[in-house]
């Protein structure tokens, strides 16, 4: 909650306008036509357990979309950035997502619910899933999964 509060502190000082959704606070309206999106701590478990697998992820969208995003991880000091019009990022460097097509290959990423019985679910879908791809990872932080995504990491061609 201290991370999210910084960072609305930030957000607020810098674009007073614009309208704030944290996931651990309360939603706060603009006037601007822009929405910041705060997760201040994607992979709490992690981070609670003491597993290096955690990441800040921040999104600003319009009425249309995202516009830009950016996901931090402070343990690699890794910055992943994108924007609508422009190319994903790692630091200054553009990623390239994978070309590859075959399923065999796939490495999967993926998470689970915190509900019990949507995680049985999620269980019999990952049992069929697996005999047919290259493997599972279930690593702790969708928005570093995403960005892994974005630059090619789970597929091998």
């Amino acid at each position: 909650m201290a991370a999210e509060r910084l960072i609305r502190e930030r957000l607020c000082a810098a674009r007073p306008q614009d309208a704030v959704l944290g996931e651990e606070g309360e939603d706060v309206s603009g006037t601007s036509g822009l929405r910041w999106v705060v997760d201040p701590l994607d992979g709490t478990v992690n981070f609670l357990f003491g597993i290096p697998q955690w990441a800040v992820s921040i999104a600003c969208e319009d009425a249309q979309a995202t516009l830009a995003g950016v996901v931090l991880d402070p343990l690699r000091g890794e910055c992943w950035t994108a924007r609508r019009d422009g190319p994903a990022l790692l630091g200054e460097e553009p990623v390239q997502g994978s070309a590859g097509t075959e399923l065999g290959h796939a490495l999967v990423a993926t998470g689970f619910a915190y509900d019990a019985e949507l995680r049985r679910r999620q269980a019999g879908v990952l049992a069929q899933l697996l005999p047919r791809v290259r493997d599972v990872r279930r690593a702790g932080s969708a928005a570093l999964d995403l960005a892994w995504t974005a630059a090619g990491c789970f597929f091998d061609e």
